[in-house]
């Protein structure tokens, strides 16, 4: 072959490779783009894999078009979680997601609202989660309205049997929207909240049993509670149950023992150590500040002038009480006794 002829071979060939190479280029390139974000940093073709994370992140980018004026140094609060399949599943992240939509009425109403939510499923989810995610949203907003209309129960809104009647009015709404498993996942912890903040009246209430039974009653609903919560409501209840149950129990008449006992039952014995320990430092204050105001009103009722009543008094309690945050606690006290009230003594 002339080696004229072969040149030129060798260089078709060259430009053929350099046509395929860029062909190559073009494909991966249109591939990638398809794939990662449109103008407004939402993914286009999410794949089913993807993490709440991942959606939370892609929400992060879209117009404030969706968020109030309140709202708008803040990203969309929504963590909606997907299966692989790509499904929604509902739980309390679903549930805060349209209440954080909800929390925009006044700025907007709900037309504009709707509308927004609408929106944000369809931008950030594929089917079929943007049309799991709006239909159950349209069943909430009308779940949501009903709710405002149930009526009140015609009995003491203090009793067990208010908080009763409410809660049985709105789980019978509930099934009315959603499916079982929906008002498990929207509602389950509030549920086993309510469950039992109802329990704990009923307990409370009843007249048949003991302060002690109530006390270990409680104590045992408590430890039904999910570990997670245990603590957290344990701060939020049992301060008020031990102070309702020691005024039952004084009421009573009954013993140091017997309030002693209660409070084992109801928090541990190491707990009603420190509080009898509390108890003991509190009543020897108590008995200080009485005595204190006893003598302070011979001093008031004397006919010394007003100056020497006044250094009388300030003699007695540099006295009986040696520093200046015992004196200033004892402020609040004089206060209410000269007002005719004695309810810090008791």
């Amino acid at each position: 072959m002339p080696k004229q002829q072969t040149s030129r071979t060798w260089l078709v060939i060259f430009l053929i490779v350099i046509v395929l190479i860029a062909v190559l280029f073009w494909f991966l390139a249109k591939k990638t783009t398809a794939s990662v974000s449109n103008s407004n940093g939402v993914a286009l073709n999410p794949t089913a894999s993807e993490s709440s994370a991942q959606n939370q992140a892609m929400a992060a980018n879209l117009s404030t078009s969706s968020r109030s004026n309140s709202q708008t140094d803040t990203q969309i609060d929504c963590q909606i979680k997907l299966n692989f399949r790509h499904k929604l599943v509902v739980n309390e992240q679903t549930r805060d997601c349209y209440e954080y939509f909800i929390t925009q009425y006044g700025e907007k109403n709900f037309a504009q609202i709707d509308q927004d939510l609408k929106h944000y499923a369809q931008m950030s989810f594929q089917a079929p989660a943007s049309g799991e995610i709006i239909d159950l949203w349209s069943r909430y907003l009308k779940y949501r309205e009903a709710l405002g209309q149930l009526s009140v129960p015609s009995v003491n809104p203090n009793d067990s049997s208010y908080y009763q009647n409410v809660l049985t009015a709105t789980q019978t709404l509930r099934q009315k929207f959603f499916s079982s498993a929906e008002v498990a996942g929207l509602f389950g912890n509030e549920d086993l909240y309510d469950d039992y903040t109802l329990k704990r009246m009923q307990v409370l209430q009843n007249t048949a049993l003991t302060s002690a039974e109530k006390a270990t009653r409680l104590k045992s609903l408590l430890e039904d509670l999910p570990k997670s919560w245990r603590e957290q409501i344990k701060q939020q209840t049992v301060v008020q149950d031990l102070h309702q149950l020691t005024a039952e129990l004084k009421a009573q008449h009954a013993t140091p023992e017997q309030i002693q006992d209660m409070r084992i039952d109801l928090v541990g014995r190491e707990a009603a150590q420190r509080l009898e320990t509390l108890d003991q430092n509190r009543q020897a204050w108590n008995s200080r500040v009485s005595q204190y105001l006893t003598e302070r009103d011979n001093i008031l009722k004397s006919n010394d002038s007003d100056s020497s009543k006044q250094q009388q008094i300030q003699q007695l309690q540099q006295q009986q009480f040696s520093t200046q945050q015992e004196r200033i606690r004892l402020k609040a006290f004089e206060t209410t006794h000269d007002q005719g009230n004695s309810s810090l003594l008791n």
